[in-house]
């Protein structure tokens, strides 16, 4: 079975079989999960924003994806959305740090390329792990 990966305009490799496809479509699965327990920790927050601190839940227009991931919520009460919204960070950066390995290897980059591809995805969710830190905004 051959499957192209991307429009035909870029220069890809097909695969050649289904031990390949499992593969390529484990991000898809990762990405998954992880909006998921975005939704449920999401679900979980007790309250308050940067625009009203004694709102009640979780809002989608005025919080911010790290405000998830604090231990006290903006409302002052303990977060327990923390948890899952941190499984859900740690699944993100995972599968993006393994898309950004094998997807080089599916395109006819050169070996500099495929290295620079490789490396700065892993050194950009390396980083994204720092999200939930005291290093957040630095």
């Amino acid at each position: 079975m051959e499957l192209i990966i991307l429009p035909k305009m870029f220069p890809v490799r097909t695969l050649k079989s289904n031990k390949n496809l499992y593969f390529v479509l484990a991000p898809v699965v990762g990405i998954i999960v992880f909006i998921f327990l975005y939704v449920v920790a999401a679900l979980l927050y007790p309250g308050g924003s940067q625009v009203d601190a004694n709102s009640k839940g979780f809002s989608w227009i005025n919080n911010y994806w790290c405000n998830l991931l604090n231990d006290k919520a903006m409302n002052g009460e303990h977060n327990p959305a923390r948890p899952v919204a941190l499984a859900g960070m740690m699944v993100l950066c995972l599968t993006l740090c393994y898309f950004w390995y094998i997807l080089p290897q599916h395109m006819e980059f050169k070996k500099s390329g495929r290295l620079t591809i490789q490396l700065s995805g892993l050194l950009s969710m390396i980083i994204g792990m720092f999200l939930f830190t005291s290093f957040h905004d630095a």
